[in-house]
């Protein structure tokens, strides 16, 4: 496997042939990225979710709204 640049001390099977394609394996990795920053994105949004419901915080705009209103 020195192709590669990697010393395995077996050879590659089936499920590890694609790190031979380098094209294939680029694709995985950028899908894999891709996941990552829409995972790190559904975070944020969840997050800003749940300030949005916070009830505390809804009571207190309520309030606010209420008071600039008189």
């Amino acid at each position: 496997m020195s192709e590669t640049g990697l010393d395995l001390s077996t050879q590659v099977g089936v499920s590890g042939a694609f790190l031979r394609d380098e094209s294939r394996f680029s694709e995985i990795r950028d899908l894999f990225d891709k996941y990552d920053r829409v995972v790190s994105k559904l975070g944020e949004i969840e997050c800003e979710l749940a300030g949005c419901n916070d009830p505390r915080w809804l009571e207190a705009f309520r309030v606010r709204c209420w008071r600039s209103n008189l």
